[in-house]
């Protein structure tokens, strides 16, 4: 994480909109929420897919507008063991895509500097509604709610803890939250 680019861009950009652009959530027909939802693991990813620079013209001022925008995505899947053959399977899944828009002072933004900042800052700016879709859709489902853990920034990388697979029984659970 190179934390020059990131300023570079901060002082740059004004956040105006997070909005949700696709959903995806699947129950596997291998699974019942219901009857063998308790011990569960679970994998997460969040990364940058794409941003753009949009120019508009204010059609009250005439002026130009620098639009940025960024497209997050997020996963997360809950993993069932086996004891039996130590294999783990895959019984949900679920998929977003957020946009992220910022207005910039100047439309020359360095290309390495968005992509920094995107990668880093954009998906810290998403994971809190990230968080609340997660936790919504499991409760409809009846999936074991857990609280997803906070996304943190350690000096060289991006680290959401736990990356592997994290036991989601409410014994476990309760000791990851606040």
């Amino acid at each position: 994480m190179n934390t020059d680019l990131i300023k570079q861009a901060a002082e740059l950009l004004t956040l105006r909109q997070i909005s949700l652009r696709t959903c995806d959530f699947k129950v596997f027909p291998n699974f019942d929420p219901v009857l063998d939802g308790k011990e569960l693991g679970f994998q997460l990813r969040a990364n940058l897919c794409e941003s753009s620079i949009i120019e508009q013209t204010d059609s009250e001022s005439n002026e130009t507008v620098h639009w940025v925008r960024f497209i997050i995505e997020t996963a997360i899947r809950l993993i069932k063991g086996n004891d039996d053959d130590n294999e783990e399977e895959v019984v949900v899944e679920m998929t977003a895509q957020h946009a992220i828009y910022l207005t910039s002072t100047q439309g020359d933004i360095p290309e390495e500097c968005l992509r920094e900042f995107g990668q880093h800052n954009g998906t810290f700016q998403v994971w809190p509604y990230w968080r609340a879709l997660v936790q919504e859709n499991f409760a409809k489902a009846q999936i074991p709610v857990f609280a997803l853990p906070m996304f943190k920034l350690n000096g060289k990388e991006k680290v959401l803890t736990p990356i592997l697979l994290a036991p989601t029984t409410e014994e476990k659970s309760s000791d990851t939250q606040p």
